[in-house]
């Protein structure tokens, strides 16, 4: 009698990338390999095949256009032109991430330009059949024509937030472990061009603004109450003006065009930004866990490449169709660290004899210590504020923008208050507000990381610094200044703070310690050498 059930065949079954991630997840919590088998109708070494692939899985899905095309697709076959869909993808999410509309014309187009320029081997067509399977391997769910930007597409942007709604509460994390770090293009030296042309170029050779260039990461938790030290990145290793200096009020890097790159980025997160959060959850009673929002800039690593040892500390990207609109320091944080950063200049060339030997005096650790001065003075509550359109879902449909209360309409960073002061400085009189807006835009839309093109792809590492001492953004006209100058200076000091009422003690002890080291310093200038200081 032939029995039934037995030996019989099992028939197949393919599972789509969004079951495998719930296997993932489920094997996680502990559920055996077995019961996943039996659950998902596949075999137990398929199981384990998924199991073995969760690092592909979990990268493909972080980058995937939305939640849903992940569940329609179900393989990870790549490209048999990788490199080029290598290019393609990292081309796509940065055009999306600013919010650029994308025609299939366009992606045919661009994938045609990089084949050609990569010089890839083998015939090519951007045929619809190829576009099609580009769009189902990334999990792309369509590609606009016209219409808004795609970065404004609110559907999306309720669906991120629920999504991180959960991530918070799977992890059970408060607003002071939600995290978000953002670069930006800083144009430390630009000054007011018309007037700077005005007060003759030719005294200050080689002003060019986009060698002045630095890039400032900038990262602070949804409470506003732990903002890191900023992360500068500059060109040259070791700048002139860091000549005797033993330490900065940020973390510099260098890179040679001074932009954000993934080894840059990676040992910041590992060596900065998961310790000072480390040491501050502990000082605050607080869980060791923390998530990092990021946006899709080529320069940020894999989601899988950024998290501590344990796991608790780790990174979350936005959806590249909502960055522009979610991402909190793009809600008025950096550009209220800017405007605090030109008012500090002003500030700063008051009483100057005239603002173009200020000009020529700055360099790259005064500008660092100013754009330091100014991340400090950016309130919590502008950065809680910034925060508000993904962690209270209420805000999502509301019309006031993050712009109509924050601090930037206060007086003190308004453009009347800037040119104001402006007014005031030698060369300056005739400044007006238009002149004032536009050097504070000047660095508005620079981004932090390079712009996705052939060049970046076929140097994608971090490129050879100079270990040089030389720095071309700075002037090497800078007149030293001369002990008895110095000692001359803090003279002065201790005379004007005499007599100035309810001035600190300390202050005048702290002043007539440095007159005490400048004395020291002439008295080893006029010292002579002994003969028998050489045969020591």
């Amino acid at each position: 009698m032939q029995r039934t059930g037995v030996n019989q065949k099992r028939k197949r079954n393919v599972l789509t990338i969004e079951q495998k991630m719930e296997i993932l997840k489920r094997f996680e919590k502990n559920t055996s390999v077995a019961v996943l088998a039996t659950t998902y109708n596949i075999g137990k070494q398929t199981v384990r095949d998924i199991i073995k692939k969760k690092a592909e899985l979990q990268s493909f899905v972080a980058k995937a256009d939305s939640a849903k095309a992940i569940s329609d697709r179900k393989s990870l076959k790549g490209s048999t032109f990788r490199e080029l869909d290598d290019a393609m993808t990292r081309w796509f999410l940065q055009k999306r991430s600013e919010g650029v509309p994308i025609s299939g014309h366009m992606c045919a187009r661009q994938a045609e330009m990089f084949h050609k320029e990569l010089k890839i081997e083998g015939n090519f067509s951007a045929s619809s059949g190829w576009l099609y399977r580009f769009k189902k391997r990334h999990g792309i769910r369509e590609l606009a024509v016209q219409g808004e930007k795609l970065s404004a597409d609110n559907v999306a942007m309720v669906e991120f937030c629920y999504d991180l709604e959960n991530l918070i509460k799977e992890h059970d994390l408060r607003p002071e472990q939600v995290y978000n770090g953002d670069e930006t293009g800083l144009y430390w030296k630009a000054m007011p061009r018309r007037t700077l042309a005005a007060g003759s170029e030719s005294s200050a050779p080689g002003f060019k603004v986009s060698k002045d260039r630095v890039t400032v990461l900038c990262c602070a938790n949804a409470s506003g109450t732990h903002k890191l030290k900023l992360a500068v990145i500059g060109k040259s290793k070791n700048p002139r003006a860091f000549k005797n200096v033993k330490t900065l009020p940020v973390d510099y890097y260098n890179q040679k065009a001074a932009w954000m790159d993934r080894v840059i980025f990676k040992k910041w997160f590992f060596e900065k930004f998961i310790p000072q959060v480390g040491d501050y959850l502990q000082e605050n009673n607080l869980p060791p866990k923390a998530v990092l929002l990021l946006d899709n800039a080529p320069s940020h690593p894999d989601v899988e490449q950024l998290k501590s040892a344990d796991g608790n500390i780790f990174a979350a990207y936005f959806p590249p169709n909502v960055t522009s609109i979610a991402q909190p320091m793009d809600q008025g944080v950096i550009e209220t660290m800017k405007r605090l950063y030109r008012k500090d200049l002003m500030l700063q060339m008051l009483g100057e004899c005239d603002f173009m030997e200020f000009w020529k005096r700055l360099n790259l650790k005064e500008a660092i210590y100013a754009v330091a001065r100014a991340w400090s003075e950016v309130k919590a509550s502008t950065i809680k504020k910034a925060f508000y359109k993904i962690m209270t879902l209420e805000d999502i449909s509301d019309e006031k923008g993050i712009e109509d209360d924050n601090d930037l309409n206060e007086g003190e960073l308004s453009v009347g208050d800037i040119t104001s002061i402006a007014s005031h400085i030698k060369g300056l009189e005739e400044i007006d507000k238009g002149e004032i807006q536009e050097w504070i835009d000047c660095d508005e839309e620079e981004k932090g990381y390079q712009i996705v093109d052939v060049d970046y792809l076929n140097n994608q590492t971090s490129a050879e610094t100079s270990d040089e001492s030389s720095d071309d953004d700075e002037n090497n006209c800078v007149k030293k200044i001369s002990h008895r100058e110095a000692g001359d200076a803090v003279n002065l000091l201790i005379q004007y703070f005499g007599d100035q009422p309810g001035i600190d003690d300390i202050l005048e002890l702290q002043l007539r310690k440095m007159k005490e080291i400048i004395k020291s310093k002439i008295y080893e200038s006029q010292k002579q050498t002994k003969i028998s200081d050489f045969f020591k």
